[in-house]
């Protein structure tokens, strides 16, 4: 999505407007997050549920655990959007009390969980899961998958990226029938990969080798170790027959077995029955698209944001 064609939210300048169960969808600095965005078709790279008196829960690297509102809105130094939505009723009525309290709920069952996850696992989670075509995309891209399937398959550890614990807050909640509060969610377009690429590639791959840790050979067996990267240079299993192969084991080790239906994806802004949405292929766009999420305005957007 093109950022300067999205309407703009009007400021919120008060978090004291918020109430629990909000849904909070935020655009990172990193390169990382740039590309997260564009994975999913949207301004967003990360989310998180509002509790009372200023709280949030989200899934972070360290698992998922509580945090403030206010410490996200002043950091201008991670940000650069911090933006407030509303969940509502089919009938577009925002959630009776007794409803946000369940969904809060089943959010505090989840905390503490060893659900490590990072934004690399967050790009190769919605890429796998949403079938996107390897051909069209460009080399470094493929080896920026490539490093991101690997490590996922390498992973003891299981994931549950920040978009898909806030759904499961909704969707795995006691209310009646079962998924009754589950955030519909509306089909959208692949990214257009004929458009510019807005990433700094080497800085983008600095990111990937200081985030792996110990486990940077992931990523040096596809990009040089060192020196400058050039954006067409990576090596190692980077056509699309590996990566669809590695993608389909990922959803295997995620019990994913099979993207979305084509044909559903074939239907431009159809909403999917909620029995064939796979929470972990729940994206921060999707969130933002959700007829069930009214936008209630920003409160923190970074002096140097260029995007709307």
């Amino acid at each position: 999505m093109d950022d300067k064609t999205r309407m703009p939210l009007q400021p919120l300048t008060s978090i004291d407007s918020l109430r629990s169960g909000d849904v909070l969808l935020l655009r990172g600095r990193s390169e990382l997050s740039a590309l997260i965005a564009w994975t999913c078709n949207d301004i967003y790279s990360h989310a998180a549920i509002v509790t009372d008196d200023g709280g949030l829960m989200e899934s972070v690297t360290r698992g998922i655990v509580r945090g403030e509102v206010h410490e996200k809105v002043a950091a201008t130094d991670r940000y650069y959007l911090v933006d407030a939505f509303r969940p509502v009723s089919p009938e577009e009525v925002p959630l009776a009390r007794e409803d946000r309290d369940r969904v809060i709920a089943h959010g505090e069952s989840l905390l503490g969980l060893p659900y490590a996850t990072n934004e690399l696992a967050v790009v190769g989670v919605i890429v796998a899961l949403r079938n996107r075509v390897f051909e069209d995309l460009p080399t470094w891209l493929r080896g920026v998958l490539r490093v991101a399937f690997d490590m996922l398959l390498s992973d003891d550890a299981q994931q549950m990226v920040c978009s898909e614990y806030v759904y499961r807050c909704f969707a795995e909640c006691d209310a009646e029938p079962v998924g009754r509060l589950a955030p519909r969610i509306v089909v959208a377009p692949p990214p257009d990969t004929s458009q510019p690429w807005d990433v700094d590639v080497p800085k983008l791959i600095e990111e990937i080798r200081a985030l792996l840790g110990p486990r940077k050979a992931l990523a040096n067996a596809v990009f040089p170790p060192e020196g400058a990267l050039q954006v067409g240079e990576a090596r190692g299993g980077l056509d699309a027959a590996s990566l669809e192969a590695s993608a389909r084991a990922v959803r295997e080790r995620l019990g994913a077995p099979e993207p979305v239906p084509e044909g559903l994806l074939a239907v431009g802004d159809a909403v999917l029955p909620v029995r064939v949405v796979n929470p972990k292929g729940v994206s921060p766009g999707d969130l933002s698209r959700s007829p069930s999420h009214q936008p209630l305005g920003r409160l923190m957007q970074a002096e140097d944001w260029s995007g709307a």
